[in-house]
């Protein structure tokens, strides 16, 4: 019995000793966790910071850092600039977000064809415009500069509208390389500036050519430098064509050459055509009559949809307009030379003005028609 009673009270020692040592363990575990807790507390209070009087923490970015060593206290200050909110974020968001609601600005589909190759329209004309501003803080010592004249501050902002409504618009990338591009005579610049000389702004207007004027060009150059080009024939697509086209052959040759130029380069080869009038100039929608076939009873053609929204001038070029659809009264005005219309099938609403010079121009490249001709072949 004795041996029984000596072991019970040798295991109750036993224990005894585990439990205070798991105590140990668990007194450990607890000051570990308190310790973690207060780092975590202190790392977050740091970052932070206090909480502002209304007792709630400042919703605020901190966008720049500077750390300065005190050399008396041996202390470092951290002093921030927290100058971008939660709200001007969300402002700054929203503004980008109405600035790509703008409509990106696109060519209207039209292509005309001369000598088998294709040309398209441009965009429509629009205006380019950048304001630069320059501000300057009221307290040069605030900011630091101890020049006195306090910290400039320069923005830019750039806008695209059309010219026709002042639509706000986007441009692709593409077309933006397509301004830079372009030569100075399809640009209009105009700046301004105000009073106090703080904000300039800039207005570049761009110009637009459709796929007709592209062709006529490139047509009346061709003619300019051969002689035996008589009949230049373009043919014209379905589609819209903004602006007007001029049918002019100044747009291609100069009149008047200086004969004491100093350019280096090798004299041209072309020859330059003298005698403008063997030469008709023929734009056709696609299945048109030229009246070649019928001669003077030509009957009106079947309408396309080859729309023409601005007015043709025509300055000493025959020409022979046929199927072509003009909305908008658009008008036809004819100098110097001979115009031909064949009409469609539609109620066509044309106007036409002829004018002669009453010494013409043309004297110098031996013109030989005297007088203005409009002959008009009606639809319907």
């Amino acid at each position: 019995m004795q041996q029984c009673y000596r072991i019970l009270n040798f295991e109750l020692k036993k224990i005894k000793i585990v439990s205070k040592e798991i105590k140990k363990i668990h007194i450990k575990q607890i000051a570990i966790c308190i310790l973690l807790f207060v780092s975590f507390a202190f790392f977050t209070f740091n970052v932070y910071g206090y909480a502002d009087d209304t007792g709630s923490t400042p919703n605020s970015v901190e966008t720049t850092e500077v750390v300065t060593d005190d050399v008396k206290s041996g202390e470092k200050t951290v002093s921030g600039d927290i100058s971008t909110t939660e709200q001007q974020v969300s402002d700054n968001a929203g503004s980008e977000a109405a600035e790509e609601t703008y409509p990106e600005i696109t060519a209207k589909e039209g292509k005309a064809t001369y000598d088998k190759k294709d040309y398209t329209n441009d965009i429509p004309e629009y205006v380019h415009s950048v304001t630069e501003t320059v501000t300057q803080s009221e307290d040069p010592v605030q900011s630091g500069d101890s020049s006195g004249d306090g910290d400039k501050q320069e923005s830019k902002q750039e806008q695209y509208y059309l010219t026709e409504n002042n639509e706000l618009v986007t441009l692709s990338s593409a077309d933006k390389q397509r301004e830079e591009k372009l030569s100075d005579d399809m640009k209009t610049v105009s700046e301004s500036t105000d009073e106090d000389n703080k904000t300039k702004t800039t207005e570049t207007t761009v110009k637009s050519e459709n796929a007709i004027q592209k062709a006529v060009d490139k047509a009346l150059e061709d003619a300019s430098k051969n002689n035996d080009a008589k009949e230049l024939v373009i043919t014209v697509s379905d589609g819209e064509y903004a602006g007007d086209i001029v049918i002019d052959k100044s747009r291609v040759t100069s009149d008047s050459e200086s004969s004491d130029s100093n350019d280096d380069s090798e004299p041209s080869t072309d020859t330059k055509r003298t005698d403008w009038s063997n030469v008709t100039l023929k734009i056709l929608s696609l299945g048109a009559t030229d009246g070649t076939q019928n001669g003077e009873n030509a009957n009106a053609v079947k309408a396309q949809n080859a729309n023409i929204l601005g007015n043709i001038k025509i300055n000493c070029i025959n020409t022979i307009i046929s199927g072509l659809n003009f909305l908008k009264e658009a008008a036809i005005e004819v100098k110097d030379a001979v115009l031909t219309v064949y009409g469609t099938d539609k109620d066509d609403q044309i106007t036409v003005i002829g004018e002669q010079t009453s010494n013409s121009d043309n004297e110098n490249d031996a013109l030989k028609q005297k007088k203005t001709q409009i002959i008009v072949y009606a639809g319907g």
